[in-house]
């Protein structure tokens, strides 16, 4: 709920200037804050099916869409540091994401997964002390948290392997 706020926040703030990309900006990031609520109500319950085969795929496409525009607005920005940790984020945040989305498919990556989860959690943390528009801010705070969270029930989730012990040189 406080990404649909940070939404309209940015549309009001964005509201004299508004020009189509930032519409559908404002589109698909209304439409990941239901997809997120829809993804974590059908983990909770344990439910599969076709509906979080497409909620589990917008979050990764929303990202790379923001990326994009970061670096369309950015790109005659002679100072790189001005938003290169931005660009960090938004791309940890897609491949967190986008990592996510295997376990849906069936295709899960464990450990790219964790170390997704971890950058993004770090980038966005590095973000939120950048001078940027409060509801980016808000948003880049509920991505931190919403991967935190990720990271630890992932991490309570992995099962160790038992390796059985070798005896003698035989059994290799």
């Amino acid at each position: 709920l406080g990404w649909i706020a940070a939404d309209i926040l940015y549309f009001f703030e964005k509201r004299t200037v508004m020009t189509v990309i930032d519409i559908v900006w404002i589109f698909l990031a209304a439409v990941t804050a239901f997809a997120l609520v829809f993804l974590a109500r059908g983990a909770y319950k344990g439910r599969g099916g076709t509906e979080l085969l497409l909620f589990s795929l917008i979050p990764p496409i929303f990202f790379c869409y923001w990326l994009i525009i970061l670096y369309k607005d950015n790109a005659a920005n002679p100072v790189l540091l001005s938003y290169c940790y931005q660009c960090l984020a938004l791309a940890a945040a897609a491949l967190s994401f986008y990592f996510s989305a295997g376990f849906v498919y069936n295709k899960s990556a464990t450990a790219r997964s964790l170390v997704s989860f971890l950058v993004t959690i770090y980038f966005c943390a590095v973000v939120l002390a950048d001078n940027i528009l409060l509801p980016l801010k808000i948003i880049f705070g509920i991505t931190l948290i919403f991967q935190f969270i990720n990271t630890v029930v992932f991490i309570r989730n992995l099962k160790r392997i038992k390796i059985p012990p070798c005896h003698s040189e035989q059994e290799i």
